[in-house]
């Protein structure tokens, strides 16, 4: 999972339900992200309205749940960098030390380091000392704008635009001005009446529900909710 580039539009549930142990690494890897390593099976009842919940009241939406760590982490690197060279580290050394750091909440060393063609030529502590060196400065002043949300912006701009509080706002805009308050994975009381609530045409026409796979007592359950939700629901299977 370390090694793999999964979007950040959405959230990634991963049920786990094998007798095997899974490593640290593996249950740790993607920890501080839109990705959830689940112990168990799905509980479908609580997990689909508490995903139309966060996105449609702007309380849960996958994409604050990415920069907002990544910054985190990226403020504790800067910080590190400082301490190891001052306790005299060779550059081998450190850049260890920070690549157990990243990997401790979640991230590769490489996921939090810009690609500039400017760096082409330089070594990776380098590069890091230079790119994070803002977040020593500028963001403690509050006039800095990470990288990731530079370009999370741009790349935002066309999602479709919902009331909120009698104001359009994209899910993207929604996902920078407040913190990820509801998961998916975690009880929201307020979520059934919320998304039972919701406008059918306008806003739960735009969800679905889409199932791959031959269980049927799956689809059955997901049949149920569909038709609780109004959502329309979609299978597939490889029994061609």
């Amino acid at each position: 999972m370390d090694h793999l580039w999964l979007n950040n539009d959405g959230w990634i549930l991963i049920f786990y339900t094998g007798k095997e142990a899974l490593s640290p690494a593996v249950e740790n890897a993607k920890l501080n992200s839109n990705i959830k390593l689940i112990k168990s099976r799905p509980d479908f009842d609580m997990i689909i309205p508490n995903i139309i919940f966060g996105i449609e009241s702007g309380k849960g939406v996958p994409e604050a749940a990415v920069p907002s760590e990544k910054l985190q982490v990226r403020e504790l690197i800067a910080k590190k960098v400082w301490e190891l060279e001052g306790e005299g580290l060779l550059e081998d050394e450190i850049v260890e030390e920070l690549t157990f750091l990243a990997h401790e909440k979640g991230f590769l060393l490489s996921s939090l380091v810009d690609e500039r063609a400017e760096d082409r030529n330089k070594n990776l502590l380098q590069v890091i000392k230079e790119q994070f060196a803002i977040y020593n400065n500028s963001a403690r002043n509050g006039n800095y704008i990470p990288p990731e949300l530079a370009s999370a912006s741009q790349s935002h701009q066309g999602l479709h635009k919902r009331h909120n509080n009698n104001k359009k706002l994209t899910r993207y805009q929604r996902s920078t001005s407040m913190a990820v308050q509801s998961r998916p994975w975690e009880k929201q009381p307020a979520a059934e009446d919320f998304v039972s609530a919701l406008d059918k045409k306008r806003v739960l026409n735009t969800w679905g529900v889409l199932y791959c796979g031959g269980s049927k007592s799956v689809e059955s359950k997901l049949r149920k909710i569909s038709n609780k939700y109004d959502l329309e629901l979609h299978t597939e299977t490889f029994a061609w």
